[in-house]
């Protein structure tokens, strides 16, 4: 009788001849499963059927198969019946095997002969759909044929549990393997039957998905920045750039370096030419060895790129957009189109590409002389010594280019001036209109460079009130003093100054209020002590503000 049995298990699930099998472990943590390399043998399955081991093959071979096997991890007694009706249904025999104590089992549809695991995974999925379970349900059945997993065989002993469990027909019946195992096994042969393999619907792989739909950039063919880098950079050598601008080859590797911020003008050469490693920067990159050269950041790379953008004062923006221009790439991405709920619309018709328009040219300006500025410079009565050094040195830095890029360390070593008195000469020189700074993202020796550029705009300094008073250690700035209007009364006693003296009204200097130095924005360098000096008032509704360290006049008795 085993042996008859044992001839109609490797029919029904072992006419693939699996290339592996596993053993079942005691209850182990760590494996459930002991594999080998090999088919079960004949004795393997004897001692199966005797309850002396329990053996695991895969459901597949080489894309091939002959059974379909559900492994059904929890309520089984309600899957069990359902798939068997769902088989019956197709007109497909089939049996299945409950386990009492883990309401786990398993379902089996022998077939006649080998044929597609991928036609009967695919049917097997068709029969759990068309069960009525609920989809909770159908996630705890694991279609094996549709998987490489071993699974047990039938008839075997549970090893965590120690039992067989029941056989579960299509007609309802069953028969408890625990309580007479060759009964079971006989009934089983007697039913057993084979289904027709030629009636497997061959496998339909599923449709392809649709390429996904190209991005509104890519339609319009706009190239990224880093993409625009690459071909300017191939279409300019950066060696040709620095002859241009005025830099002078030394040796085959070296040169003399136009940054302008050389202090010696870079009389030995400083500039190094390599080989660029990455086809991004071209073929060949730049390197500068002094500490105030514009290229001398070892975190930056300076390809033909970069050094057109620095040398000639163009933020990175403002490069990308030249070289767009310069290669006929367009110069911006269309916005996407969005629907009434503000969500990109991208099933819209895309509407036709339109180049953008050029913005019209604007009038040229005439070119700003340094003479023209130095000689303004030279008719303002109000400019420190600090400024007019800190505007020749700019002057002399800039040249002959619209702009430069200039760091507050090689302004400092130029000048020889504090960074402190340059930050406030600078900042005068920008309200009176002598210079524009842009702050840039360009850092070199560890200072952020700004871009200077001279202007001739502004009509004299702007008004600056003489009560903000500026602490050269502390930083902090004075709260200004309440104007207030005083009383016609008030206004009596006020002796009357000289005619001498009452003419143009002289620049204050203020006590400091603070042990440090501090110096009032409206302070004439020549006051040696503060003088308070009030025109004649010809009507009480004149507002007259005292500054703020002036004490109030005494009282003087009324007539």
């Amino acid at each position: 009788m085993k042996d008859q049995a044992i001839a109609l298990l490797r029919r029904a699930i072992l006419r693939h001849t699996p290339a592996r099998h596993g053993l079942m472990l005691p209850p182990n943590p760590r494996a459930k499963y002991h594999e080998f390399a090999s088919a079960p043998t004949e004795e393997q399955l004897r001692q199966h059927l005797a309850g002396m081991i329990t053996l695991a093959t895969p459901a597949t071979c080489n894309d091939l198969a002959a059974c379909i096997i559900f492994d059904i991890d929890d309520h089984a007694l309600d899957s069990i019946p359902a798939l068997l009706d769902a088989a019956k249904q197709q007109q497909l025999w089939a049996w299945g095997e409950w386990h009492v104590a883990t309401n786990r089992g398993y379902v089996w549809i022998p077939f006649d002969r080998l044929t597609s695991a991928a036609a009967l995974a695919q049917l097997g999925q068709e029969l759990i759909t068309a069960t009525d379970l609920t989809p909770a349900q159908c996630q705890e059945i694991d279609n094996r044929t549709a998987n490489q997993a071993i699974t047990r065989l039938p008839f075997g002993r549970h090893t965590h549990t120690t039992q067989r469990g029941e056989l579960i027909f299509q007609d309802g019946t069953s028969a408890a393997l625990d309580a007479d195992v060759d009964a079971a096994l006989t009934l089983w042969e007697h039913r057993y039957q084979e289904n027709p393999a030629d009636d497997v619907t061959p496998y339909t792989p599923p449709a392809p998905l649709p390429p996904p739909r190209a991005s509104l950039a890519r339609s319009y063919q706009y190239i990224v920045a880093s993409e625009v880098q690459r071909r300017w950079n191939a279409a300019h050598e950066v060696c040709a750039i620095l002859q241009a601008d005025g830099g002078r080859r030394s040796s085959r590797t070296s040169w003399h370096c136009p940054c302008g911020q050389h202090r010696n003008g870079d009389r030995t050469p400083s500039l190094l030419i390599r080989p660029a490693k990455n086809e991004r920067y071209g073929s060949h990159i730049v390197q500068g060895y002094s500490p105030t050269c514009a290229f001398h950041d070892p975190t930056d790379v300076f390809d033909a790129f970069n050094v057109y953008r620095i040398l000639h004062g163009l933020s990175n923006a403002e490069m990308l957009l030249h070289a767009r221009r310069e290669l006929g790439l367009p110069e911006r991405a269309p916005a996407t189109q969005r629907n009434d709920t503000g969500q990109p619309d991208h099933h819209a018709q895309r509407r036709s590409v339109q180049p953008a328009e050029t913005p019209a040219a604007s009038p040229p300006q005439p070119a700003i002389s340094a003479a023209a500025v130095l000689a303004r410079a030279g008719e303002d009565c109000s400019f420190s010594r600090a400024m007019r050094t800190l505007l020749t040195i700019i002057v002399s830095l800039i040249g002959t280019r619209p702009a430069t890029q200039i760091t507050l360390r090689t302004l400092v070593d130029k000048t020889g001036l504090t960074r402190r008195t340059i930050q406030i000469a600078q900042r005068r020189l920008v309200e009176d209109g002598y210079l524009t700074i842009t702050p840039t993202s360009k850092r070199c020796g560890g200072d952020d460079a700004n871009r200077y550029a001279l202007c001739m705009g502004g009509g004299g300094r702007s008004k600056r009130s003489p009560l903000k008073v500026k602490a050269w250690k502390g930083g902090q700035t004075l709260p200004p003093v309440a104007e207030s209007t005083p009383p016609a009364a008030a206004l009596d006693p006020v002796p009357a100054l000289p005619a001498a003296a009452a003419a143009p009204e002289p620049e204050h200097r203020a006590k400091p209020l603070f042990p440090q130095k501090v110096t009032l924005q409206h302070m004439h360098a020549d006051a040696d002590a503060p003088t308070i000096t009030a025109a004649p008032v010809p009507a009480p509704s004149v507002e007259i503000a005292p500054p703020f360290h002036a004490q109030p006049a005494p009282e003087v008795p009324q007539a």
